[in-house]
């Protein structure tokens, strides 16, 4: 069990890290760090729960559409 709070950081560690990325890419970046191998169908829909209920209004996009975090 991982708490939501724990994606959520990780996920800001990936974007300030890689400075802008995919949707794809921050869900997988975000299971890395996480320590998990690869993302299974549980992981990956709790992370993306948390990107888009936490992050992705305080994110923003640049001129290729992937998400950075917000200046």
């Amino acid at each position: 069990m991982i708490a939501p709070v724990e994606f959520e950081a990780a996920a800001l560690h990936a974007l300030q890290e890689n400075l802008s990325m995919t949707e794809e890419e921050l869900i997988m970046e975000t299971a890395r760090l996480l320590g998990f191998a690869r993302t299974g169908p549980d992981i990956r829909s709790a992370i993306e729960a948390v990107i888009a209920e936490r992050l992705l209004p305080n994110l923003s996009r640049d001129h290729l559409g992937r998400l950075k975090a917000s200046a």
